[in-house]
């Protein structure tokens, strides 16, 4: 069986009204009154409105009058699906047209059968009424949308809805997505109150225009376009946002209840300024426009926002990133260019036959003889500084601020930026090496100087040394009768082993390696433990440990031994990076990084004669008297 609802009532003050959306269109105070009214507007007005629209006619006062006024809309041929005492709900479809599924009312259904004087009746013969014309008899009485929109597409429950369609729910909610232009789509859900509802979708234009022009215009947070532009819009409350680059973005919760327009005027914002430094000259690419070409420092002044960075150089590795910058932001950034694994840097032909070189800074080298010193930029080709040397000079070295020449007696500090200031330490003996502030002499003396005064703070007595090196506050030494000791310089403590006939160490991803003349061992650099021995019957000039490798460097001859065995590389020179070796030679250039193994292999046509590394790069000198710099896995 089905259900008659229930709805709160209204009181008029013993008035009649009758409603239209809920707007009062006719109000009498008898029955008479209400009548004469109904006979000169009612039908007018009726004949002007959808037939789905609802009507509702209110009444308090007595029940003969509420009764006569039923007659007079049921006579029109108006259908009431609510009644209570003082309320009776009228929907404005036509008799033979109530329900669109197949419902078939036809003579059967009459007004006069419908009402009757008593409530509980008029109930019992409704629903009756309903159980023997339905196709199926529903256990509860479900609610009906009646749809009215124009120009515009409604989707509900997944379904596409027509104009004047009618939806049953048995839940009485409806979800809805309403397009006004077929790309744009709002969310609608509607929640039925009453047991037949009309749905009405209006649409209205809304024109947005202002300055500057160009704006992007969103409505609920979808882009729309760009402003001016006319949208049509459902009616109701929506958010117009409208935003451009280098403006103060606005945002606005408009009721759009008829046409109107949204004027809007947006804030210009103050720039940023970002001052950019480089390792060399580049070229900066702002949001795809190249702004700056060959610099090594420019400013900039960026709207406010985000920003596609790019730097660019010749042979370098691109740098790119995003900025976002606040209004009125000042920033300062850094940017190293690194090169391309392998590939060339630049070629420099040194200007004298037989001269040393040293790598002191990326692109500057330190050119000697045993009577000057020239320093050089080889990227600027600039002259840095030139100065005589003293008769005597034994070896050249340097340290991350000083060029050190080192004679017998005297060790002179020269300062990189200016060759010719300099300052100097006189002892008594022969240097043998020299690292970051510490000296050692063939008498076995170790120094610790004070570079900028020129001064000697302290000195140990050891045996005589072979090598030296400085590392994380420690000093190790090799000494002539094979003694390889460590030195902490916050305690002074001294810690020697003794490996007779080993004459070199080399320290590599925190292991020491020392060398005989046919012979490595693999050591803790804190407890000298032996953690591996490598033999070989050829005498041992260096070794390269890199990953799971080591190359052992024999006369003429390059070998490599890992778990897959020994694998020869003739006579090609290498040389070890901090993460990465570099071979060259046979015409061609291997790059191996230590880290993962990658390797890349390059066609070569030079000749070389040796290679330093330095600064993650790799620098040869070839026999036809010519310094060219290769990019490491990191180089600068």
């Amino acid at each position: 069986m089905c259900e008659i609802y229930d709805f709160n009532t209204r009181e008029m003050d013993d008035r009649v009204a009758l409603f239209l959306w809920d707007v009062p269109i006719l109000i009498a105070q008898n029955r008479e009154d209400l009548s004469k009214l109904m006979e000169e507007k009612l039908d007018g007005i009726l004949s002007e409105i959808s037939p789905a629209t609802p009507v509702r006619l209110i009444y308090d006062g007595p029940s003969e009058l509420f009764k006569a006024v039923e007659g007079d809309l049921v006579e029109r041929g108006f259908f009431p699906y609510k009644r209570s005492r003082i309320t009776l709900s009228i929907s404005i479809k036509r008799i033979g047209e109530f329900m669109k599924f197949g419902l078939s009312m036809g003579e059967k259904m009459r007004a006069e059968s419908l009402w009757v004087s008593e409530y509980s009746r008029w109930e019992k013969d409704f629903c009756e009424f309903l159980d023997e014309n339905l196709h199926t008899t529903p256990r509860k009485l479900r609610k009906m949308a009646l749809f009215s929109f124009k120009g515009i597409d409604v989707i509900c429950d997944g379904v596409k809805i027509e104009d004047g369609e009618v939806m049953w729910t048995e839940e009485g909610k409806i979800s809805c997505e309403i397009s006004t232009d077929g790309k744009h789509w709002f969310k609608k859900d509607l929640v039925l109150h009453l047991p037949a509802e009309f749905i009405r979708f209006e649409v209205h234009e809304l024109d947005v225009k202002g300055e500057p022009e160009g704006a992007i215009v969103r409505i609920d947070g979808e882009e729309y376009g760009r402003a001016p532009l006319k949208l049509k819009l459902l009616d109701g409350i929506h958010t117009v946002e409208v935003e451009k680059d280098g403006y103060e973005k606005i945002s606005r919760t408009l009721y759009i209840g008829s046409n109107s327009e949204f004027e809007y005027s947006l804030k210009r914002l103050e720039n940023a300024k970002v001052k950019f430094s480089f390792n060399l000259p580049a070229d900066v690419v702002v949001d795809g426009i190249r702004v700056v070409e060959k610099a090594e420092k420019t400013e900039l002044e960026l709207e406010p926002g985000e920003h596609r960075i790019k730097i660019e150089a010749p042979r370098r590795r691109k740098e790119e990133f995003t900025l976002n910058l606040r209004e009125g932001e000042k920033r300062e950034i850094n940017i190293v260019l690194k090169g391309i694994p392998g590939k060339i840097d630049w070629i420099f032909d040194l200007p004298e036959e037989g001269m040393n070189y040293l790598p002191i800074s990326p692109d500057v080298l330190a050119l000697y003889d045993s009577k000057k010193l020239v320093v050089m930029n080889i990227r600027k080709k600039e002259l840095i500084g030139k100065v005589d040397l003293p008769s005597g000079a034994l070896r050249i070295s340097s340290d991350s601020k000083h060029l050190i020449v080192m004679l017998k007696n005297r060790l002179i500090l020269l300062n990189m930026k200016d060759p010719n200031e300099k300052a100097h330490v006189d002892f008594n003996g022969i240097p043998v090496s020299y690292h970051d502030g510490i000296l050692t002499v063939s008498d076995g003396r170790l120094f610790r100087l004070n570079q900028r005064l020129g001064k000697i703070l302290w000195t140990k007595k050891m045996n005589p040394i072979l090598q030296m090196r400085k590392l994380d506050g420690m000093i190790f030494t090799l000494d002539v009768f094979g003694g390889l000791c460590r030195l902490d310089l916050r305690t002074m403590s001294l810690k020697c082993e003794r490996f007779p006939g080993f004459f070199k160490f080399s320290i590599f991803d925190g292991f020491l390696y020392i060398i005989s003349s046919h012979e490595i061992l693999k050591m803790d650099i804190g407890s000298f433990d032996i953690l591996e021995r490598w033999r070989s019957r050829y005498r041992i000039e260096e070794v390269y440990p890199c990953g799971d490798s080591i190359f052992i460097s024999t006369p003429g001859r390059l070998v490599e031994i890992s778990e897959d065995g020994v694998v020869g590389h003739g006579n090609r020179r290498i040389s070890r990076g901090e993460d990465d070796i570099f071979l060259i030679g046979d015409g061609r250039i291997t790059l191996r990084s230590c880290q993962d193994g990658e390797t890349m292999d390059f066609e070569s046509e030079y000749d070389p004669v040796d290679v330093k590394e330095a600064f993650d790069s790799f620098y040869v000198r070839t026999k036809d008297g010519r310094i060219i710099k290769f990019f490491g896995m990191n180089g600068l």
